[in-house]
């Protein structure tokens, strides 16, 4: 008699491999900026701004294109009208509605004369955390529009300097806080591109100009965005990256530098990696900074979670308390899918080696059936009986 297969079991080899797949699937630097623009149109500059100076070295941002080129520089004025002045830029503490009269002094050390025009404009943070100028066609609204210079264009014979005054004017309704901009000092030229076609280019230097305004301060640095990627390996058994693009505002009022820490981490802290990224040196009111962050050797452990830390400082050290730390995270799963797919490739072949062995075990025990004689009945059948005596 034939008895039906039972039915398949699970193999252990299966149920490990099952298990082991859930477990393991968890300022502008130095030099100058051109800008090339067509003639009979207004072009286009980015100056160079003097960043803060050490002991020992003039203020100012000097501009230099070649040996025997046009040179010149600006920096606030000094007590000897002969020497660059020792400030690093043009710092104020006013209050609104208030005025002050100040001088820079734009030097041409030069063999030729140079026509200059020296104007003020406003500021601001480059997503890279560069500290950066208004274009020259763009109309400043905010500390720049404060500033009037008495002679703003003139022209500077070789190897002299020229004083001139300055004067700012706090409107009454200005906002308290720190407001930033630049005095700068351009010079148009012709020249020609790469195709030689005419244009004309505009080189700007210039020193900074910061004006607090009195009144309420607002340290405020926030993590506006933080997102993590991870990009695995084809390698099973092999780490991948996590890639952290974040971004740093400034919300207050006042501008502020950042000290930051960046931690990576698994399930339980497993695989934990801390970087501290280079400080942001200085992120002005209203702005923000976008950085990158790339981790190598993150062992891909189901959900990993970056956590970024802000520590806010005073560019001026001039802030009522320390502004407090702000800390942001974002998770992103990290699933090992070359190994989930090689695990369950195993477990699929084990399944299968074992429903085969299972089929053979099955054909053994039923055993050789009746054997039919010759005309299809059985041989026992047909055997008559013999009468009993």
């Amino acid at each position: 008699m034939k008895h039906p297969p039972s039915p398949p079991r699970r193999s252990p080899a299966f149920a490990v491999a099952l298990a082991v797949a859930l477990a393991v699937a968890a300022l502008v630097g130095p030099g100058t900026v051109a800008h090339a623009q067509a003639p009979g149109s207004t072009p286009p500059s980015s100056a160079a701004v003097a960043p803060p100076t050490t002991a020992g070295q003039p203020a100012g941002q000097q501009a230099t294109v070649a040996p025997g080129a046009a040179s010149w520089s600006l920096t606030p004025s000094g007590d000897n009208p002969e020497e660059p002045g020792s400030r690093p830029d043009l710092s104020y503490d006013l209050a609104p509605g208030s005025r002050i009269d100040d001088s820079v002094t734009v030097w041409n050390s030069g063999a030729e004369p140079l026509n200059v025009r020296v104007y003020a404009t406003d500021a601001f943070t480059t997503t890279t955390g560069g500290f950066d100028l208004l274009p020259g066609a763009t109309r400043p609204t905010d500390v720049g529009s404060w500033v009037t210079v008495d002679t703003p264009a003139f022209t500077l014979p070789p190897n002299t300097h020229a004083r001139l005054d300055i004067h700012i004017a706090v409107p009454a309704d200005a906002a308290p806080g720190d407001h930033s901009g630049g005095v700068v000092a351009s010079v148009t030229s012709p020249a020609k591109d790469d195709r030689g076609n005419a244009v004309v280019v505009d080189k700007r230097v210039g020193s900074r100009l910061y004006v607090r305004v009195a009144g309420p301060i607002s340290p405020l640095l926030v993590v506006d965005q933080i997102d993590a990627r991870y990009r695995g390996s084809a390698n099973p058994f092999g780490s991948g990256e996590l890639e952290v693009t974040y971004t740093v505002k400034n919300a207050g009022n006042v501008r502020l530098g950042a000290r930051q820490r960046l931690r990576v981490a698994g399930v339980a802290g497993l695989g934990e990696q801390v970087r501290d990224p280079s400080e942001l040196g200085e992120i002005l009111p209203g702005a923000a900074v976008t950085r990158t962050e790339t981790f190598t050797g993150v062992w891909p452990a189901l959900l990993t979670s970056a956590d970024l830390s802000v520590t806010p400082f005073s560019a001026k050290a001039k802030l009522p308390a320390e502004p407090a730390p702000f800390t942001r995270s974002a998770s992103t799963w990290t699933m090992p899918w070359p190994l989930v797919a090689l695990v369950l490739l195993i477990a699929l072949v084990l399944r299968f080696a074992a429903r085969r062995r299972q089929a053979d075990g099955t054909s053994t025990a039923a055993g050789p059936g009746p054997v039919d004689g010759p005309d299809g009945l059985d041989d026992q059948a047909a055997t008559p009986a013999l009468p009993v005596p």
